[in-house]
């Protein structure tokens, strides 16, 4: 490296240590990109952030942490804040206002009139001059404008996270001013808070000298106590029933307590800057339910949190598992998918997991657990060993995993299923975590609770050869499938859905005892699973249409109806070519097929409803259009790709009235309106996403012994990068082109692939610096040589340079060819100085690539 690299290199890292990222706009140091009508994105140090007006977002970020979930307003400001120990919602919304100095003679103002003192004491709500914007980073939330003539203002929102277990059940807001005007500015922030949240109503409240806070806590549970303050001593506290007088007194706060049972809390700052000055505010909230003690001690922990151990541990989670593609969207939605499998991640006292409803419930569902850890896996692969411990120990002793487990109590509830589908999702679960992180504690744990989960399964075959649910009745205990939640219905006995599930678990378990070595085991099991989908394919197909039907009932009735659980015998390997595409057909048809995904029913069926029933008997929910994605990727390559962009489409392209947040993946849609009606962060979403995009676009299919790399690329796709996506005790990357119709890999990992490779010693990821947004660029090394791999997501032509100075040696000459996706052949450039392909710029076609090969010259 010479002496600009190094120049280089030493500016970036004094700028990012002097980066006040509280006091900047997340994004701003590059250009905004249209995502839609509505939304930009520009990328704040290599991470894809989103933007919008404050008037353009129905609801805002949820953010959590082991210990806490916090949801937002569309404002930015906080909803309400769940406390994952305690279960419930312990703390309701909280706001920040502006006062300044002016005595108020509107309306409703003049009650402030008369008070005497100095003229202070008259305040005025200052509010934004215009429309501001809302910034939507990963780690945080944040809201900028401007207040009168100049007052620029950002508030940040975020919740302390480092992925440890002390981190500190809090949320942190941070109010940034700086006077852009050419006069001196006097200026009170208020902020106030619901301290009651869903909890009783016998809040009490003090406020502690030492710490300079507010202390509220339930009579009727005094260790519940919550913790309100600042970096700094306020200049004024209330704590009242007064919701008016808190957040908006028209004067300085009075500094007492004045009643019980339903409080705000709230706390005044007095700021004064003059021209060109900055100044921050920071307001923390923190809980405990084990005393005041504790919650100080959360209060303390919180408060010497830095954004930018925030921001840090989402990069480490962010800059795993990197797929980058010809598609600006999916490429930032594969980036959003893993910032959603982050946030939803609780630590209960029964381990690592997630709740099935993200502050409103503690209960880990079994199904919900098996498809987190089919996109967890090549993530957080730890967290998958937790949860899938969890359903074992809690496995009921014929082997039937429950249905689910209650987070804080550890109960298990099963609704006295013979079967049902968390029990062939687990096996499915466990064997895809044994072949992708090869961990061998996880064989010795969870070898036994898989085998007895498989021999539940053969043992439940009826005289058909097929599994059978026998409950009865109505409801959730009688649907043995995935959408349970559906009222004054039964889907029992033979289901479809479930027995392709189970033949996908017969298969899974024969790979696990492979890699167990039992030879014997295997083979048997084999010869179960093709029993079962011979079983399957001749008696559930309906002969009139070839579509399986969706149950054979307890009393032999028939039910034909097509629905999105036709997606079952597409991605378990059930259905022969010819069904596939027989269901792909009819799942792409009109009455099936949204802008936004596949209708769970179809809207001309009689019992089509697009917004009751959770979304099940018409909604559409991206998981399961995923689910089809999947199931067309031998088939139709395209269709997965279009249906994994329109999906994560419906989330960007118009937020305030689709009910959406931007990458964040929302659980259903009314199937009319496309509008969202599920939860705004459903936990089970974005890993069927990454599921889909690793496994199914990029074809990395972990196997018994060896990972098979066999990518399902789109027609117009000629490119794709894998990057740091852990398997096992390694990690795969590698850059792929389409050249003369032909797919061939640049790599440094031993790969099986079908496809033609060419293998370097050592990848250098880090040594490619790119200026230009949506530019994907890696470069890998051998004796004498390098290759530099450069992609276009967009669908525009790049023009823009890259920095090499890592690891193009300035003292070296090297023999330079270039081939790019419009021609495909290589082309000798000649010979070069090291020094001037350090910094080098690139022309690359929209969606294209280009490659350059560096070989050293001797002498």
């Amino acid at each position: 490296m010479n002496v600009v690299g190094f120049l280089i290199d030493w500016a970036e890292r004094i700028a990012r240590s002097l980066d006040d990222l509280e006091s900047r706009a997340a994004g701003s140091a590059e250009p905004d990109y249209a995502v839609s009508d509505r939304v930009t994105v520009s990328r704040d140090e290599g991470i894809y952030t989103y933007h919008l007006a404050d008037d353009q977002l129905g609801q805002g970020s949820s953010l959590g942490n082991l210990r806490t979930w916090v949801e937002t307003k569309g404002t930015g400001d906080m909803l309400r804040f769940w406390s994952i120990d305690a279960g419930a919602c312990v703390i309701g919304g909280m706001s920040i206002t502006y006062q300044m100095p002016f005595a108020d003679l509107s309306p409703h103002g003049t009650s402030s009139l008369g008070r005497g003192g100095d003229h202070h004491s008259y305040l005025s709500r200052a509010m934004p001059a215009a429309t501001g914007t809302i910034h939507l980073h990963p780690a945080y939330q944040q809201r900028e404008f401007v207040i009168g003539d100049g007052l620029h203002v950002i508030e940040t929102l975020y919740v302390p996270s480092t992925g440890d277990a002390d981190d500190p059940c809090a949320v942190c807001v941070i109010v940034s001013l700086k006077n852009r005007t050419p006069h001196p500015i006097g200026i009170s922030v208020v902020g106030s808070l619901q301290l009651r949240g869903e909890t009783a109503r016998d809040v009490e409240a003090d406020y502690d000298d030492s710490e300079h806070v507010l202390v509220a806590w339930n009579r009727s549970s005094e260790s519940q106590v919550r913790v309100f303050g600042c970096d700094v001593r306020p200049d004024g506290y209330l704590a009242t029933t007064d919701e008016e007088e808190a957040y908006s007194p028209g004067h300085d706060l009075p500094s007492e307590i004045t009643g019980s049972d339903d409080l705000t809390g709230a706390l005044q700052h007095d700021i004064r800057l003059l021209s060109g000055q900055s100044r921050k505010v920071r307001f923390i909230v923190a809980f405990s339910p084990r005393g005041r003690e504790e919650a100080i001690r959360q209060f303390r922990r919180a408060r010497r949190f830095e954004l930018r151990e925030t921001v840090v541990h989402y990069a480490g989670v962010l800059h795993r598992a990197v797929v980058e593609m010809p598609d600006m969207l999916l490429t930032q939605g594969m980036q959003w998918a893993k910032t959603c499998l982050l946030r939803v991640l609780a630590g209960f006292p029964t381990g690592t997991a997630f709740t099935n409803d993200p502050g409103n419930s503690s209960h880990i569902v079994g199904r919900d657990v098996a498809w987190y850890v089919h996109g967890c896996d090549f993530v957080l692969p730890r967290a998958a060993c937790s949860m899938l411990d969890m359903l074992a120990e809690r496995q009921r002793e014929d082997g039937l995993i429950a249905e689910y487990i209650d987070g804080i109590t550890g109960e298990a509830v099963d609704h006295n299923f013979n079967i049902n589908d968390d029990t062939p999702l687990f096996v499915m679960a466990v064997a895809h975590h044994l072949k992708a992180t090869g961990h061998p504690e996880c064989m010795e744990r969870l070898y036994e609770p898989a085998r007895r989960a498989v021999e539940l399964i053969l043992s439940q075959r009826d005289d058909r050869g097929l599994i059978l649910c026998t409950n009865d009745g109505m409801g959730i205990g009688a649907i043995c499938g995935w959408r349970n939640v559906l009222t004054n219905e039964q889907i029992t006995g033979v289901v479809t859905e479930v027995n392709a599930e189970c033949y996908m678990a017969l298969c899974s378990f024969m790979e696990i005892a492979e890699m167990k070595g039992d030879a014997a085991e295997a083979a048997r099991i084999r010869a179960e699973s093709q029993a079962l989908k011979a079983a399957i394919n001749r008696h559930l197909i309906n002969p009139r249409n070839g579509l399986y039907v969706r149950n054979i009932d307890l009393r032999g009735n028939v039910f034909t109806e097509a629905t999105i659980d036709l997606v079952f015998p597409m991605i378990s390997g059930v259905a022969e070519d010819e069904q596939v595409r027989a269901i792909a057909m009819r799942l792409s048809e009109p009455d099936f097929m949204t802008a936004g995904g596949v209708r769970a029913l179809p809207s001309e069926n009689p019992r089509y409803d697009p917004a009751k029933q959770s979304g099940c008997l018409g909604g559409v929910w991206p998981g399961a259009t995923w689910w089809y994605s999947m199931g067309c990727r031998k088939i139709h390559p395209k269709a997965m790709a279009d249906s994994l962009r329109s999906s994560y489409r419906q989330y960007v392209i118009d937020p305030k009235t689709y009910n959406t947040v931007p990458g964040q993946f929302s659980e259903w849609s009314d199937g009319q309106t496309l509008v969202n009606r599920g939860m705004r962060l459903s936990p089970w979403e974005a890993p069927r996403f990454l599921w889909a995009a690793i496994e199914g676009l990029a074809g990395i299919i972990p196997g018994s012994h060896e990972v098979t790399v066999a990518p399902a690329l789109p027609p117009d796709w000629n490119w794709l990068r894998i990057g740091n996506l852990h398997y096992r005790d390694t990690y795969i990357s590698f850059f792929l082109t389409v050249q003369h119709n032909a797919i061939l890999l640049y790599t440094a990992c031993p790969l099986r692939c079908g496809n033609e490779v060419e293998f370097y010693d050592e990848e250098l990821p880090a040594s490619i610096e790119t200026i230009v947004p949506g530019l994907s660029a890696t470069m890998f090394r051998r004796e004498g040589e390098m290759i530099i791999c450069l992609g276009n997501c967009f669908a525009t032509m790049i023009f823009g340079p890259f920095l090499a100075h890592h690891t193009v040696k300035s003292g070296t000459r090297y023999r330079v060819h270039r081939l790019h996706s419009m021609a495909q052949e290589w082309e000798d450039l000649g010979e070069r100085d090291g020094a001037m392909l350090q910094l080098v710029t690139v022309r690359i076609e929209p969606q294209g690539y280009v490659l350059y090969r560096l070989v050293s010259v001797e002498g």
